[in-house]
């Protein structure tokens, strides 16, 4: 069943806006995605700001997520380092391709948009087991996402870490948005800009 608008936003109540600078890839550090995050290519990028609890922004939440971005004119690539202070209470299981049961479980999750239209969005997540799922979703739809994209998940003493790698061409676009240009003077006329590409964390 749908839930209207206010009912949405009695039960997730509107999150802060964070922002930060994706890095691209290091020359020469492009790897396999493995989900080992003792790689090259994750050793300089700075990690996000620390994740917080949904709907309540100011506690950080109590196992931690260092998450990490880059990328290069192919993808972009996300990598988590999840803490779990209890690991063997995980709840993840090895499902099908893109099962939706994965959502009940112990995941990250990352949602794209490329659009100016909140309700469409591409979603995707990875749990411990390295099961995984991916969606496009229009008008508040979920479809299921054959196109390609690459994941892996690893599971250690502390928690366990998720290396996601998302092809520009999946996402409908041809390459990383271009930087923002300098506003023109006024007399000018500048075609509109694509719309910025904007990416969402969770765990």
């Amino acid at each position: 069943q749908r839930r209207t608008e206010a009912q949405q936003a009695a039960r997730y109540p509107r999150m802060p806006h964070r922002s930060a600078d994706i890095a691209p890839v290091p020359a020469g550090s492009a790897s396999a995605i493995d989900g080992n995050l003792d790689k090259a290519i994750w050793q300089s990028i700075v990690p996000l700001q620390p994740f917080v609890l949904v709907g309540n922004p100011d506690t950080p939440a109590q196992g931690q997520t260092i998450a990490r971005a880059a990328y290069d004119a192919k993808a972009i690539y996300l990598a988590f380092r999840c803490e779990e202070p209890n690991p063997n209470q995980l709840h993840s299981e090895k499902l099908a391709p893109n099962d939706g049961a994965i959502l009940k479980g112990d995941v990250v999750e990352v949602l794209i948009n490329v659009t100016r239209s909140d309700s469409m969005f591409f979603h995707f997540a990875v749990n411990p087991s390295g099961a995984y799922w991916a969606a496009h979703h229009i008008k508040d739809q979920p479809e299921p996402l054959t196109l390609p994209w690459e994941h892996a998940a690893r599971l250690d003493q502390h928690g366990w870490t998720a290396e996601i790698a998302i092809p520009w061409s999946t996402l409908g676009i041809s390459g990383p948005p271009a930087p923002a240009a300098p506003a023109p003077a006024p007399d000018r006329y500048v075609p509109r800009p694509a719309p910025p590409v904007r990416v969402n964390l969770g765990r």
